[in-house]
């Protein structure tokens, strides 16, 4: 038998070799989270409150008089310093009369040096009584926020002469809906964000009253340092609450 041979008029074509297969690809890397089901989830929810003084008050004296000085508007007193007097010339003369008498009296001994001393300690324990009736110092850190009486007027007893609030951490005091005022209670922490810097606030206080219907106004302390972070009375504050819902997940 003889083989049958194929010839090509045209000439002969190689049949082109079958492709290379494709390598295999390295397998992908997962991280893999098992779900665990809850009864409870928590809700996220922003709401924008103030920054607000967390005290201010109206201070004047206990005695009626001339006002004599009076700290100016923006001026920061630190607690214990003087806030305004009025005039007593008089009675501090009278104080230097007596710690003069007391001083010469300190070496004396005997009976009618003894009485003397009390009846000068009794008179002064009376002119700085009266002295400090006539004087305001500052409760705490404060700024003069408003002067009320002009120096050199005649003012009564307890008429207001100054206003200052506290220069310590602020407030934020915040209007919220009923649905989330209620869930919250005084202790309770929360994340608030001042220009861009997160801080942390406490559930200071709940207003008996509601602002507007189907809402309640909250006071949050304010307990992270504020030294690094610019802000001033009625900034805009950012302020986040999670709170737990009733319903089931993963």
């Amino acid at each position: 038998l003889v083989p049958m041979l194929s010839v090509c008029a045209g000439g002969c074509q190689r049949t082109p070799a079958s492709p290379d297969l494709p390598t295999e690809r390295p397998a992908t890397k997962v991280n893999v989270l098992r779900l665990e089901r809850v009864e409870g989830t928590s809700r996220v929810a922003e709401f924008f409150g103030t920054l607000t003084p967390s005290r201010q008050r109206s201070l004047g004296f206990g005695k009626a008089g001339i006002l004599e000085t009076i700290a100016s508007v923006g001026s920061r007193v630190p607690a214990g310093e003087l806030l305004c007097e009025l005039d007593q010339a008089d009675l501090k003369n009278r104080q230097a009369e007596i710690l003069q008498s007391l001083k010469s009296l300190e070496r004396q001994l005997g009976n009618f040096a003894a009485q003397q001393r009390a009846s000068n300690e009794n008179q002064l324990r009376e002119v700085n009584a009266q002295l400090e009736s006539g004087r305001q110092m500052a409760p705490y850190d404060c700024v003069v926020a408003d002067v009320l009486v002009d120096q050199g007027s005649v003012v009564g007893p307890r008429t207001p002469v100054i206003r200052i609030v506290e220069t310590a951490n602020p407030d934020v005091e915040i209007n919220l809906p009923r649905s989330f005022a209620d869930r919250m209670n005084v202790g309770d922490m929360v994340k608030a964000t001042i220009d861009g810097e997160n801080i942390d606030c406490e559930v200071q206080r709940k207003s008996i009253e509601e602002e507007l219907p189907g809402s309640q106004l909250l006071w949050l302390r304010v307990t992270s340092s504020l030294d690094n972070i610019a802000w001033a009375f009625g900034q805009t504050v950012s302020v986040r609450f999670e709170l737990m819902t009733d319903n089931a997940g993963y």
